[in-house]
């Protein structure tokens, strides 16, 4: 973006605001906050409420607690835009239907503590009637978000998040619910780069670090169709963290088809059996795990390579994947435990 900076006036100011605007277009513009310390709650820079077909494409906004932020909006477009130098989230899309979030470069989020930050947050509200359908999540690059996610739904349904670069961030892709009110389902998450970081700022405290985590809410509110194909998933599950880490894990989902992806380097520093290269756990129905390559390079004796730890599964098939394991880390390539009940498996080679 070749601009003039306009600055924010005031730690508790936004820069540009619209409440129920038709076509927007906001474009070209650089925007610079007070510091990713000023208190604007929610709010971002670019602060959208309500409205359809608004396009925010080829900003740049940075120095603010959050950058771009969109709530209630019917056909939203955030495209190359470089968004950097923020606290909390770089572009949120709440509650919007029809929504791309493509091709944006997002990085350098300065958060230090064991507090959620995210480089694009995108939930909806099902039961407030805010269902987010028809969207896009692709080709951005991500990284530099150490505190927590890379990118985080939790309300959705049709969701394709496809080519994206993510690195340096405690969690990749983060998917679920957090309440039995939440849908998610028709998901598609293909040919993405996701890669942790080796920096743990939630230390002492646990906290899960996973590449993929596609998480429904229990055994009657499951994640319905996930697609996890052609990723490359590197590193993840290497500090002191709550069941479920890992490089993809798989909790109270429903029809899921883990295909073609490359799974490295998942580490373990403790509970040996609460992670895996794939972890599955909770109620699982109808599960293929299909032409994966997973390869270990921790030095932790108690890894496995595809791990069903305290679940419920209901149909799985285990077919045409590859483990190799680099150094003494993986001590089973596929491992049930803790009481799992694993009925109508199938392996394959």
């Amino acid at each position: 973006v070749n601009a003039p900076v306009i600055r924010q006036g005031g730690t508790n100011k936004r820069i540009f605001t619209a409440t129920t605007p038709t076509d927007l277009t906001i474009s070209g513009l650089r925007l610079q906050g007070e510091g990713t310390g000023a208190s604007l709650a929610d709010t971002g820079l670019i602060d959208i409420n309500g409205g359809t077909r608004v396009r925010i494409v080829d900003n740049e906004v940075y120095d603010g607690r959050n950058g771009i932020v969109a709530f209630s909006v019917t056909d939203l477009w955030i495209e190359r835009n470089h968004v950097h130098a923020f606290r909390k989230q770089g572009i949120v899309a709440g509650k919007c239907v029809n929504f791309h979030i493509d091709r944006n470069v997002i990085h350098a989020c300065d958060e230090t503590g064991a507090n959620g930050v995210y480089g694009i947050h995108a939930t909806g509200d099902q039961a407030g009637g805010a269902t987010q359908t028809r969207n896009s999540v692709s080709f951005n690059h991500i990284y530099d978000v150490k505190a927590w996610d890379g990118f985080m739904t939790h309300d959705v349904d049709g969701l394709q998040i496809i080519g994206n670069d993510i690195r340096d961030v405690r969690n990749g892709i983060d998917i679920g619910h957090l309440a039995s009110t939440n849908v998610v389902k028709n998901i598609i998450i293909a040919n993405n780069y996701i890669e942790s970081t080796t920096t743990n700022t939630w230390s002492p405290s646990n906290a899960v670090c996973s590449g993929i985590a596609v998480v429904g809410y229990d055994a009657t509110h499951l994640v319905e169709g996930v697609t996890i194909s052609g990723n490359v998933v590197k590193g993840f599950g290497a500090f002191a963290q709550a069941t479920g880490a890992g490089g993809i894990w798989i909790a109270y989902n429903s029809n899921v088809v883990l295909t073609g992806n490359s799974i490295r380097e998942t580490h373990t520093v403790a509970a040996g059996e609460a992670t895996g290269g794939v972890f599955v756990n909770g109620t699982v129905k109808a599960l293929s795990i299909m032409g994966n390559t997973i390869m270990d390079a921790s030095s932790n004796p108690s890894l496995f390579g595809i791990n069903f730890y305290g679940a419920t599964v209901d149909q799985v098939a285990i077919t045409g994947n590859t483990f190799r394991n680099d150094a003494s880390g993986m001590t089973d390539c596929i491992a049930t435990k803790s009481s799992t009940a694993v009925t109508g498996m199938s392996l394959g080679a």
